[in-house]
């Protein structure tokens, strides 16, 4: 039976493969297709659970007769069975098809993630003087924005074809000399009001610049 369960499944993906490869042939429909390999990953993951369970036991005890429903006991002992074997079976041998298969490395998220990375990029760098002169902020610092911004979007256009996460790792490197750095300033203006060359006031105030740059800092981890 489980056999039967198996080989059905695979069956139904060819030949659903089939007809949709007959039907529709437009080119972004050609660039989805897979070879046979990749489809058998997907009908040997057919596993039978709690769905297929659910539905055996739904079976009424009773006809509206009132006599016990025929053959009841050996639909659920049958699904059960199936089930068991189709989990150990094809769960356990699972990776060993996926291997087999050869499965292609997905690039398409990666693209993608890179794709927005870098337009985010172009558009902030568009869009800062037209912010800057709304703000109105002085030329010596829409300079100092400006070469930040340029600064990640040359981070992010980096190595297109290299590494998906190499612009995320070359960022989290600034981050962390960003972070080691902020560090020392702390000590340093520390050591100023130990010397007694500024007080507690100004102490608490750069402290809070400092704390906040290190709350912006931390946040971009969070929502990388």
């Amino acid at each position: 039976m489980t056999a039967v369960v198996v080989a059905t499944r695979v069956a139904w993906m060819e030949i659903t493969t089939l007809l949709i490869r007959a039907i529709d042939r437009r080119a972004v429909q050609r660039a989805r297709r897979v070879d046979w390999r990749q489809r058998a990953v997907s009908s040997w993951a057919g596993f039978r659970g709690a769905v297929s369970l659910a539905a055996a036991l739904a079976v009424p005890l009773t006809t509206r007769s009132g006599a016990a429903f025929p053959d009841r006991n050996l639909i659920i002992f049958v699904v059960s069975a199936v089930i068991l074997v189709t989990v150990l079976v094809q769960g356990s041998t699972l990776p060993l098809v996926v291997r087999w298969a050869r499965m292609p490395e997905d690039v398409a998220h990666a693209n993608e993630l890179q794709l927005a990375r870098g337009r985010s990029a172009e558009a902030a760098l568009d869009a800062l003087p037209r912010v800057a002169d709304e703000v109105g902020v002085s030329p010596q610092l829409l300079s100092r924005l400006q070469k930040e911004y340029e600064e990640h979007a040359a981070l992010v256009t980096a190595n297109p074809d290299g590494p998906a996460n190499k612009a995320a790792e070359q960022h989290d490197l600034v981050r962390r000399v960003r972070l080691g750095v902020l560090e020392h300033r702390r000590r340093a203006v520390t050591e100023l009001r130990d010397q007694n060359r500024i007080d507690d006031i100004v102490l608490r105030e750069l402290q809070s610049e400092m704390d906040l740059e290190e709350v912006q800092l931390l946040d971009t981890v969070d929502t990388e």
